[in-house]
């Protein structure tokens, strides 16, 4: 495995992440090893990437969030430093907390495949009644982002996160989020074929 240092905001190293190299990947064993939870690293709490991005979202006031620590790192090398990780958990309420304070404009940037669109639906929820312009971007072809940066470069790494979609106009490959009324925070989500509402309760 190649194992990443995880910072905390101060940029002091509080754990560790792993992930396994491709070549000695097993279908029965996780492509990611994280840290356990301690007094200094709660991945609930915590951004991967955040001290060396805080700047850059600041300026950019737009935060991308992505899932995996290359997909951080292969950005933030092509100069692109407003980008931000989860680390091993689903996007949390403190998280969107965090990232509120620096940005006017939150894009979720997921894997295209089913497990990083049902990712990105799980992490809408934690938006629900949030008075902040979210987006959801999935890249051309179900690139990653550090396949798509090698392929195409900064500048239209940039133009795809500037033109993506409303969180309202996001669509899996199987079910869709349709927009409904919330008497609470006005909006809301249903999806399709489970019509289970994601409450801002």
């Amino acid at each position: 495995r190649v194992l990443f240092p995880i910072r905390n905001d101060k940029g002091r190293c509080v754990s560790f992440g792993g992930r396994v190299l491709p070549q000695f990947a097993q279908p029965d064993v996780g492509k990611y090893i994280n840290g356990p939870e301690s007094d200094v690293y709660s991945k609930s709490n915590l951004l991967f990437g955040f001290d060396a991005a805080r700047e850059g979202i600041r300026k950019a006031q737009t935060a991308v969030i992505v899932e995996g620590y290359t997909d951080v790192l292969i950005p933030h090398q092509f100069g692109v430093t407003n980008v931000v990780g989860v680390c091993g958990t689903a996007l949390t309420q403190s998280h969107v907390d965090r990232l509120k304070r620096f940005a006017q404009r939150i894009v979720l940037m997921f894997d295209g495949d089913k497990a990083g669109r049902d990712a990105a639906e799980k992490a809408l929820a934690n938006f629900l009644g949030e008075n902040i312009d979210l987006r959801v971007l999935v890249l051309p072809n179900d690139q990653d982002p550090d396949e798509f940066l090698f392929a195409h470069g900064a500048d239209e790494f940039r133009r795809q996160i500037d033109i993506a979609a409303e969180a309202s106009a996001f669509v899996t490959d199987d079910e869709v989020s349709y927009l409904w009324t919330c008497d609470t925070c006005g909006y809301g989500f249903v999806t399709k074929p489970a019509f289970r509402k994601l409450t801002c309760n």
